[in-house]
């Protein structure tokens, strides 16, 4: 098999965001924010980029009472991307509206993240990018077909249209239920990579724990979904299909030193021609008020007609100047392997800046 080595010449990025609220302290507040991140690099094998993503909200509060609060979000983000100008778009991601209660939980509706998302538990990365679904994925061009998913927790319904609800917590103890209804087979996704397959209709359920000890404070979590229309491995033929996902993860901190890992399982029926696949992700990091710094390794394994293979590990660093800026630094590895083309295998250094007001 032909291997295909590559270095990313030179990698900057730059993250700001801020989140302002009128009225604040009162019953009735608005919040009003958002961010953008542009990244540019060059790799030996690939083309030069320049890639924007940018998003803007707003939240009404409204305090019922002492226990009830009312909330929404109204969002909306837009992505630039020379790589893929074609596919240049804004889009509407975050619309929904809340009932919180102390008492009785949360309840959500709209296009929204689902339970086992906001519960996940595992590793700290401190860098820009990220070690689960990277946004590293602008300057690599996957091989053609590929299938191995790139990030650890339970996403494959997007930010579909949906029902959350999720209980108080008791004892550390927090369980929560989505229901999902969507025919979308496009991948809800920042960078062409196939990461989420987003064709939604199904039921997720998550439980998360999480409590403080003398010696440890703990975090765990664990998600199971079950998603009854797979048109996207039909290519949106009539025939339907179903398929179950699970994930387990776990982060234990103490003194700004943490230790974590998470798994994520897809199990296909057979006559989807999908073996089972496979996402890990385990690291440790230490991210204390002045500086941080963390070690993570992402393995994942599909096979979709044939093998594939990806594997991502990164070192990051990150240095706050001041209350408004941080400074981050990161450095690692990308390799795709796929049996019918080359196996990529890439070195990456990476700079960037965060604003935060």
């Amino acid at each position: 098999m032909k291997k295909i080595l590559s270095a990313l010449l030179m990698f900057t990025a730059f993250s700001a965001s801020a989140e302002y609220v009128i009225n604040d302290g009162e019953r009735v507040r608005l919040g009003v924010g958002g961010y953008v991140r542009s990244f540019t690099g060059q790799m030996e094998h690939f083309q030069y980029n320049n890639a924007m993503k940018s998003e803007g909200y707003i939240k009404p509060y409204f305090d019922v009472n002492d226990d009830i609060t009312l909330t929404g979000k109204i969002a909306g983000r837009w992505i630039l991307d020379d790589r893929f100008p074609d596919q240049n778009k804004f889009k509407m991601y975050d619309v929904y509206g809340t009932i919180k209660s102390k008492t009785f939980g949360t309840l959500d509706f709209g296009d929204l993240r689902n339970v086992a998302y906001l519960m996940h538990q595992g590793p700290v990365d401190v860098g820009l990018f990220d070690i689960d679904d990277s946004d590293i994925s602008y300057f690599y061009e996957r091989p053609s077909g590929f299938f191995a998913p790139t990030l650890s927790y339970l996403y494959t319904d997007g930010r579909d249209l949906k029902v959350n609800y999720m209980t108080p917590s008791f004892g550390g103890f927090k369980w929560g239920i989505t229901a999902v209804q969507s025919d979308d087979n496009k991948p809800d996704t920042i960078a062409n990579n196939s990461v989420k397959i987003d064709h939604g209709k199904g039921v997720i359920t998550s439980v998360q724990y999480k409590q403080d000890f003398e010696w440890v404070n703990v975090g765990a979590s664990a998600g199971f979904a079950y998603y009854h229309n797979d048109k996207y491995f039909f290519k949106n033929k009539e025939d339907n299909g179903n398929h179950n996902e699970y994930s387990l993860g776990l982060r234990l901190e103490k003194n700004d030193f943490s230790v974590g890992a998470s798994y994520r399982q897809m199990m296909f029926q057979k006559n989807l021609g999908i073996d089972d696949t496979h996402t890990w992700v385990i690291g440790t990091a230490y991210d204390g008020e002045k500086y941080g710094i963390s070690l993570n390794y992402l393995h994942s394994d599909g096979d979709f007609n044939e093998k594939n293979t990806y594997t991502h590990l990164m070192l990051s660093g990150r240095y706050t100047i001041n209350k408004y800026l941080k400074a981050t630094l990161s450095t690692g590895r990308l390799t795709w392997d796929k049996e019918t083309s080359a196996k990529t295998d890439s070195w990456f250094g990476l700079a960037g800046l965060e604003f935060e007001i």
